[in-house]
């Protein structure tokens, strides 16, 4: 199947964070992906170029996210009626494939808030002749051994990022894991990252 033209580079950058919560990060904060999200953003795409079940499983997605992070949602020129309509096109919009992606790079369920110094979207070290930009290819296991290590209440995602990372499941139920952590909300650990504790954290809708 070829690929429509506006998704062709869609993996040259990560894509921008579309959540807009206030009240996230304080100084010496950022937010840290678990899973790598280059892969999410692969599953995103794979989703767009299924035609037989596009419909479900971008509704299926959309649907799932939190009612905090919805309401968040910077999607652009497009109103959240009419966002999930276009990209069910045959050829949507680069701008709104633009925001789908960064909504699945950016689930709130894969996010950890740590310190700034703890090192984002990992680095797989490759050999000097591959060239590219590589940054956000390594599982943070540190970030999840952290999120393992919480409340009992982030069970469900850690068993959804876990099987996320087999890559031979299928479509239908990669979107199902991604709806689980549309579900979730940001955990938070705070400026120590060596704490093995952490603290939910739940998104402010903007005003």
């Amino acid at each position: 199947m070829n690929t429509p033209p506006n998704l062709i580079t869609s993996l040259t950058r990560r894509p921008a964070d579309p959540y807009r919560f206030r009240g996230v990060l304080t100084a010496g904060e950022a937010k840290h992906h678990i899973m790598p999200w280059r892969e999410l953003e692969k599953i995103g795409i794979e989703i767009l170029k299924d035609k037989k079940n596009k419909a479900a499983n971008v509704n299926r997605i959309f649907d799932a996210i939190n009612d905090s992070a919805k309401a968040s949602i910077h999607l652009g020129r497009s109103s959240s009626i009419n966002f999930v309509a276009n990209l069910l096109a045959d050829n949507p919009r680069a701008d709104d494939v633009e925001v789908w992606l960064g909504l699945i790079a950016w689930l709130p369920g894969n996010i950890v808030v740590g310190p700034l110094q703890h090192s984002n979207d990992p680095l797989i070290k490759r050999s000097p002749r591959q060239r590219g930009n590589n940054w956000g290819d390594k599982f943070d296991e540190e970030a999840f051994e952290l999120l393992q290590k919480a409340d009992i209440k982030y069970r469900p995602r850690c068993k959804a990022i876990l099987d996320l990372k087999n890559r031979s499941l299928p479509l239908d139920w990669k979107a199902k894991l991604l709806a689980q952590l549309g579900k979730g909300s940001y955990a938070k650990v705070g400026s120590d990252w060596r704490r093995l504790g952490l603290k939910h954290s739940m998104p402010q809708k903007r005003r």
